[in-house]
């Protein structure tokens, strides 16, 4: 498992939780240069609630297709509030 999180409070939750099982990168995904993973690196991406702090673009998409293996899965969660 490797987890990529900007957040230095959140990187702390996730060592108290998965200790040495879960590799955490930070500034994964504010990095526009690129994901630090290699093509086709994983069998599942998951993104939960990352979208509510960036925009979704067709170059960020490409990353998470980027290092996803074929045949593997994608799978994303966002909560957008729209107020009128």
């Amino acid at each position: 498992v490797t987890g990529m999180e900007p957040c230095e409070a959140m990187m702390q939750i996730y060592r108290k939780a998965f200790g040495d099982k879960c590799k955490t990168i930070a500034d994964g995904y504010d990095r526009y240069d690129g994901l630090p993973c290699k093509n086709n690196q994983y069998d599942v991406v998951i993104s939960s609630g990352v979208f509510d702090h960036l925009e979704i673009t067709p170059r960020l998409m490409r990353e998470f297709m980027r290092v996803v293996q074929p045949g593997g899965y994608m799978a994303f969660t966002f909560e957008r509030k729209v107020w009128g």
